[in-house]
């Protein structure tokens, strides 16, 4: 029989756990809804030629759904406390490039390496970005020192990258492609660190990420000018709502993650999201294949991606007290 001694850490504790796996379970659906979002920005980038313009609309959009659900909030002390709060870090306010940047560059990837591969590349970027994230001390948690378990994570993450670049047909186009995607994923673990900070400091987890969406989607309008200036565009706006709405998966997906970073921490959220994430791009691959098409080599590196996620937030359940056996 098991019992737990009144005072029992794990008694006390059990509350939190069940939120934490609430926030798990967050983690993993914002994951997927980026997998969705991946491919609806690569079938409007494939009709409108440019990745981003693709970018810029799927911010646009995102920027406007978080405004407008910010101004509909009868709620305003958060925004205050941006003024009245503690001093912030000018860093703070730039996460909305790295979304920006992992955006227009998965619109790039998604039409010629499907969304399976564009997750096991995120997957790698992410995770090793947050390791040295939560080391170095950017996370709202503090520092995370680096772990036996954390460190096998990122080894299998890189594992599975390598492994998907060298099974693919076009082996010099892909692997530039996966070296974008891991370094726009190694960004994105800034920026989840950024907005945890603002979410922390606000109060409120719509507040950072509609900071988040505003500054990536300034950053996309100064792009857009200068692919005007240096190229011209000419987009030929197609229609279907549908193809339009890939922001408001992104906005779902950092207003969740805000939310989240600072119970978390940053490796724990990019493990829980890229599981998600991975899930999610392997179902859309199978039952809406692109040109590429998964192939058995992308699967093998999807499950090594999804290894990566086990061993590295293996740590949680070590560090967990034990029940008293009677």
């Amino acid at each position: 029989m098991t019992s737990v001694p009144p005072g029992d850490p794990v008694a006390t504790d059990r509350p939190a756990t069940d939120s934490h796996r609430l926030l798990v379970a967050a983690t993993v659906l914002a994951g997927a809804l980026l997998s969705v979002q991946a491919r609806v920005n690569g079938a409007l980038t494939a009709r409108l030629g440019s990745a981003v313009l693709t970018a810029l609309v799927s911010f646009s959009v995102g920027t406007a759904a978080l405004a407008l659900l910010l101004v509909g909030r009868r709620r305003r002390r958060p925004a205050r406390g941006l003024a009245t709060g503690p001093r912030p870090r000018w860093w703070w306010f730039c996460g909305g490039f790295g979304g920006a940047f992992l955006v227009t560059s998965s619109a790039i990837a998604v039409p010629k390496v499907g969304v399976a591969l564009l997750g096991v590349g995120i997957v790698a970027g992410q995770t090793l970005g947050s390791l040295a994230v939560d080391e170095v001390g950017l996370s709202p948690r503090g520092r995370q020192p680096i772990t036996t378990w954390r460190l096998a994570g990122a080894a299998i993450a890189l594992t599975a990258l390598v492994v998907a670049a060298a099974g693919q047909r076009d082996a010099d186009l892909q692997v530039g492609l996966l070296a974008l995607i891991a370094l726009a994923g190694a960004g994105v673990a800034v920026q989840q660190a950024a907005n945890g900070h603002l979410q922390r400091l606000s109060g409120e987890a719509l507040v950072a990420a509609t900071i988040s969406f505003a500054v990536g989607t300034a950053a996309l309008v100064a792009a857009v000018g200068v692919v005007a200036v240096s190229r011209g565009l000419a987009p030929d706006w197609p229609g279907g709502v549908g193809l339009y709405l890939g922001g408001l998966c992104g906005a779902t997906y950092i207003t969740l993650s805000a939310a989240a970073v600072g119970r978390l921490g940053v490796l724990r959220l990019t493990l829980g999201t890229v599981a998600g994430q991975l899930l999610g791009a392997l179902a859309l691959d199978v039952l809406r294949p692109t040109a590429e098409g998964p192939r058995p080599v992308t699967l093998v590196a999807a499950g090594l991606a999804l290894a990566a996620v086990a061993v590295g937030g293996r740590q949680r359940d070590a560090d967990r007290p034990k029940v008293v056996q009677s």
